[in-house]
């Protein structure tokens, strides 16, 4: 009877241990793929920021779209941290992220078209 009482208490605190290794690698996989989604944003803020800052040296952007433009990259770097609650609440991160990323991508790249047009047009009258 004994034998058989710390048989079970072994087996679930074999049980208990199973079920917190499980936990416990579920939530690191959780912070990693965070991890990873902070990571790729990070990058991505970066080069828009240099494209930004390239397009502002060359006074291509006007007052309204610096400043829409600015907004939208504040936005992007104050919210860098991501959140580790589950897998749903990353991939929100990471999608809405996406999301602001392509916009800023989008403006930036109308900008600089039309300022290659500007400068085809200049490059026409010089001729």
């Amino acid at each position: 009877m004994t034998m058989a009482i710390f048989l079970l208490l072994l087996l679930a605190f074999v049980a208990f241990a199973v079920y917190r290794y499980k936990k416990y690698q579920k939530q690191r996989d959780i912070e990693e793929m965070a991890a990873e989604a902070q990571a790729y944003v990070s990058a991505e803020v970066v080069v828009l920021l240099q494209r930004y800052k390239a397009l502002m040296a060359q006074s291509a952007l006007s007052p309204y779209d610096a400043v829409r433009l600015q907004k939208n990259l504040n936005n992007l770097t104050e919210n860098l941290l991501c959140h580790t609650d589950s897998q749903a609440s990353v991939r929100e991160y990471l999608a809405l992220a996406k999301q602001d990323i392509a916009l800023i991508k989008i403006k930036l790249d109308q900008v600089t078209e039309q300022n290659h047009h500007h400068s085809d047009n200049a490059f026409d009258v010089l001729k």
